[in-house]
């Protein structure tokens, strides 16, 4: 700090800090002032790097919204095509069903399985072979024992 003398100079006093405290003053004054300087270019770059890191995020922040609602739409598309799906694939069901309705059920294959049984028509007798069996019958009672 600097200080100032206000006594009249024809007293005859000298100034207490002695002759050189002019000069001190100067150069603590300056010193004052480059120090100011340098917290202020330090203050002006910590707010540049603030304001670069501030823009980025808003950029990314930007850029991460269009990506979500990207995804967001791709993925409502996608929902409403599996809901298509799942319709067709619920139609197709209810035709499967009403076929198999109108086929025959086990049962009703087993009672015919039964009704076959006691016909045994692999043992049916053919025209041809009953024309022949029926020739040999005739020879057999034409022809004394």
């Amino acid at each position: 700090m600097v200080t100032i003398n206000f006594s009249p100079p024809n007293q005859g006093t000298t100034n207490p800090s002695g002759p050189s405290s002019t000069g001190t003053g100067t150069t603590s004054l300056l010193e004052t002032t480059t120090d100011i300087e340098r917290r202020l270019k330090i203050l002006e770059d910590r707010y540049n790097t603030l304001r670069k890191k501030a823009q980025t995020t808003d950029e990314n922040l930007l850029n991460l919204e269009k990506r979500f609602a990207k995804e967001s739409k791709n993925a409502l598309a996608d929902l409403l095509e599996l809901k298509r799906d799942l319709a067709a694939l619920a139609e197709k069901i209810g035709q499967f069903s009403s076929e198999l309705e109108s086929n025959a059920k086990r049962t009703d294959l087993r009672v015919l399985e039964a009704y076959i049984g006691f016909f045994e028509p692999m043992q049916f007798v053919t025209r041809s072979d009953l024309k022949v069996a029926l020739s040999q019958f005739q020879a057999s009672q034409r022809e004394p024992l």
